[in-house]
């Protein structure tokens, strides 16, 4: 049974890094483009670009400068900052960077759910797990998008209530 859950666990994760690979190749290749709408789905991605610049001068979020919405995620952002180049008209860097993270956010994302599924109804973890790899939000709005992250912090604190462990349950909320 533990084999199994491990394959099946290990199918999910390798089955979201190629959808997120895909989809990061297809990213790719729009933004060689010149498509006047890639500029509209980078609106809350350029709200960043301030605190990326003082993140880039040494500066700590929440210690030298707030940005509190969505909360949290000051920190986040803070983490990607060397990994952003912010010269003038980079903005589609700055986007494959942004979805690169939220990629890896959404595959340990599959694994929780997984776990989850797997307690509540093993036979059906799989394929629901799947359904959650390739619903459209997951495919086109997150790359562009915050809420992979938080998304995280739910699953992982419903996996830790199912594991019976309360406190750790409550501290990613």
């Amino acid at each position: 049974m533990q084999q199994s859950k491990f394959k099946g666990l290990a199918g999910i994760i390798g089955i979201a890094i190629l959808v997120k690979l895909i989809v990061l190749a297809i990213a790719g290749i729009l933004l060689q483009g010149d498509y006047p709408w890639v500029g509209h789905i980078i609106n809350d991605i350029w709200l960043w670009i301030d605190p990326w610049k003082l993140g880039q001068q040494g500066k700590i979020p929440y210690v030298d400068f707030t940005r509190e919405y969505p909360v949290g995620a000051g920190l986040l952002y803070w983490i990607m900052t060397p990994f952003i180049d912010l010269r003038e008209g980079n903005w589609k860097s700055i986007l494959l960077v942004h979805s690169l993270f939220m990629a890896i956010a959404n595959v340990v994302n599959a694994g929780i759910l997984f776990l989850i599924l797997q307690k509540i109804n093993p036979n059906r973890a799989f394929w629901l797990s799947l359904l959650f790899i390739l619903t459209p939000t997951a495919l086109i709005l997150t790359p562009m998008r915050f809420e992979s992250y938080l998304v995280t912090f739910i699953l992982l604190g419903y996996w830790l209530h199912l594991r019976e462990e309360p406190i750790w349950a409550t501290f990613p909320h």
